[in-house]
């Protein structure tokens, strides 16, 4: 922030003295407190001294306003800190404009710090998975001259352009944080409202300055742990503890305007996104419907033809360009171009439906990333994606037509458990929940038939595969070359050990609605039986699946996520060679975990055949701290399992 300064009369020498004494002791303490600092995180590389933001609202002229100030200092505690923390990004976009950055370096200098300027900045376009074209931009700062006991210093200020997106403030960071401060001051006749969401919120103290013209909410944390991140574990937000602001209400003259914090609120700043689109001529929209739909018996196939038809036929390329991001492009200017994002492929398949005849309902939502409801926290944070819902036959059913191999009337697993603002008319909305599938949509039958040639074990294999696990393979299949599809599929099929040599497969879509597939493959794994005098031993256990699954609980402290309930089977036939029989058949072994997950490995004999079949049923799609003892004792014991070997004896 910038100030206009008054002149003000010289100082004398006897002032400035006094003056350069004061600073020398202030370098002095700050030395000597990170020195404490510095001892306290010996362990760690580096950590955050100090991270604050000061969040300004006003009213000015009729016009609301949004300021932030951010600033934050890191102290470099060993040798190699210097070259993990020598950068720094600042993300900004047409709703957060940034200004007035300062780089500054703090290097130890005897018993002071010398300051350095950066001017090493940098800002280019954000580059995001998925994103054909978006206004996001990354500054990034580079530090020079940094050494052990070194300081990196970033400050900023952040211009909010809509009050509707104003951005969390979270308090943990990737290193330990000593002090962290978020304030918000407000004028009088203005109101925010706050929540605290993520784990360990009681960190995190409160205090309200009440001043005349203004009110100050303060949020201070001390001494917060680096927070770690895991493949497999939901989103951040889950987790870190961070606070969301919003501005409730402001008084215009002498009323008070509701602004944002109730559903009403956030689907009144909606639905002009949707009140005036679709301007364009609907003739060649409504001749294809028309065409689509002839011979249609019900709604339902009314629906999934157009369904099919959009998720055929019309590209999904995603767009977040500003108030563009929002805002759904006419239906017909997308049927023209054949390519949209969720918002631009949900309205035009709720205008091809409604033109059909359908209840059809624009629908925003947010994926499983998101952790909010919309009924706690009304807030355009609650979703990112959009897609059609229709209402036939007394049901809900739900259209995303930018997975392109999603059968009609599933959600994506993104979406299992979510929560869908269906927007009805001006006044009129409803939240719907996407039901979870139930594990035996999502199969996984694995069939292998071995035999046993010398120490080799050859053979073939059957995988039959239903539900999500097909349609995502499918659609990573799609965009494989023949070479990368063969690799692909080895990983999907390798079993025995790391010998395992792949001699042909096929893989092929099964006929009907539910998008199945079926995998075959031939296959030699050498030296894989184990001979010892007449004894040949040999473990049917030739896919060792979710042994690796067991979870560190001194380490990791957040929830395991999956990505839908699925049940797997893996059955082994093994032929047993001539002049040999069956000496010892391992016992069968079945465990459960009440709402997690069971398994069951069973042995059978008959004839010159033995068969092992393992049936895994998984019920859970968050798996949390609390269940993690539960969940390794069902590893424990599935790895004990996993030693049997079935023996058989020479004649």
């Amino acid at each position: 922030m910038r100030y206009n300064m008054l002149p003000m009369k010289p100082f004398s020498k006897k002032y400035l003295l006094l003056a350069a004494g004061f600073f020398y002791s202030l370098q002095l303490f700050a030395q000597e407190e990170d020195r404490r600092l510095a001892e306290k995180y010996k362990d760690e590389h580096a950590v955050v001294v100090r991270k604050s933001e000061h969040l300004e609202l006003s009213s000015r002229k009729g016009e609301l306003q949004a300021h932030s100030s951010i600033s934050k200092e890191i102290l470099l505690i060993d040798d190699q800190a210097s070259g993990l923390y020598n950068t720094d990004y600042v993300y900004h976009n047409s709703f957060r404009k940034l200004h007035d950055i300062e780089g500054l370096v703090f290097v130890p200098d005897g018993d002071r710090y010398r300051k350095m300027k950066v001017d090493a900045f940098k800002t280019v376009k954000s580059t995001s998975a998925n994103i054909f074209y978006d206004d996001d931009h990354q500054t990034m700062i580079t530090y020079s001259g940094l050494g052990k006991g070194a300081k990196t210093q970033l400050s900023y200020d952040v211009e909010f352009t809509n009050l509707h997106f104003l951005t969390p403030f979270y308090f943990q960071e990737h290193i330990p944080v000593s002090q962290c401060v978020y304030e918000v001051s407000v004028p009088k006749g203005m109101k925010i409202g706050w929540q605290l969401k993520g784990k360990n919120t009681d960190l995190i103290k409160q205090t309200v300055e009440e001043k005349r013209h203004e009110t100050i909410y303060r949020w201070t944390a001390e001494n917060l742990p680096a927070y770690k991140l895991f493949d497999d574990a939901p989103s951040a937000s889950y987790y870190i503890p961070h606070l969301i602001v919003y501005l409730a209400s402001y008084e215009n003259g002498k009323a008070e305007v509701p602004f944002m914090g109730t559903l009403k609120d956030l689907y009144g700043f909606y639905y002009p996104f949707i009140a005036n689109v679709n301007k364009i001529d609907q003739a060649p929209l409504k001749k294809l419907v028309a065409e689509l739909t002839a011979g249609a018996g019900n709604d339902e196939q009314k629906a999934e033809k157009i369904y099919q038809w959009v998720q055929g036929n019309i590209r999904y390329v995603a767009f977040e360009d500003g108030m563009g991001g929002f805002i759904p492009r006419d239906a017909t200017s997308v049927l023209e171009k054949k390519y949209g994002d969720c918002k631009d492929m949900a309205n035009l398949l709720v205008t091809m439906c409604r033109e059909a005849g359908l209840h059809a309902y624009h629908s925003w939502i947010g994926t499983r990333d998101i952790p909010y409801h919309y009924e706690e926290t009304p807030l355009p944070i609650a979703d990112n994606h959009m897609i059609c819902t229709i209402e036939t036959g007394g049901k809900y059913v739900f259209l995303d037509a930018t997975h392109a191999t999603m059968p009609y009337g599933l959600a994506p697993y993104s979406l299992q458990g979510k929560e869908a603002l269906l927007g009805i008319s001006k006044d009129q909305y409803k939240i719907v929940p996407i039901p979870i599938t139930k594990p035996d949509m999502n199969r996984f039958s694995d069939t292998t038939n071995i035999r046993i040639s010398g120490k080799n074990v050859e053979g073939n294999l059957r995988l039959n595969i239903g539900g999500y696990t097909a349609w995502y393979i499918e659609d990573m299949m799609q965009y494989q070359n023949e070479k990368n599809r063969d690799v692909a599929v080895k990983g999907l099929l390798a079993r025995g050990s790391n010998k395992y040599l792949q001699k042909k497969f096929d893989f092929r879509i099964l006929p009907g609605t539910g998008k199945a597939l079926m995998i075959t493959a031939d296959f030699e794994i050498p030296d894989y039986a184990q001979q010892s005098g007449k004894e040949l031993y040999i473990n049917l256990n030739l896919q060792r699946s979710y042994e690796d699954n067991y979870l560190n609980v001194k380490e990791r402290k957040v929830a395991v996520e999956t990505s839908y309930k699925k049940l797997t089977t893996q059955v082994v036939n093994l032929e047993i060679p001539k002049g040999y029989h069956l000496s010892y058949l391992p016992p069968t072994s079945e465990k459960s975990c009440e709402g997690l997950w069971k398994y069951k490995i069973s042995y059978a004999h008959q004839g010159n055949k033995v068969q092992l079949v393992k049936e895994f049923e998984f019920n859970n799609l968050m798996l949390e701290p609390e269940k993690f003892d539960a969940h390794n004792e069902l590893i424990k014991e599935l790895r004990k399992q996993y030693k049997e070997s079935v023996v058989l004896v020479a004649d």
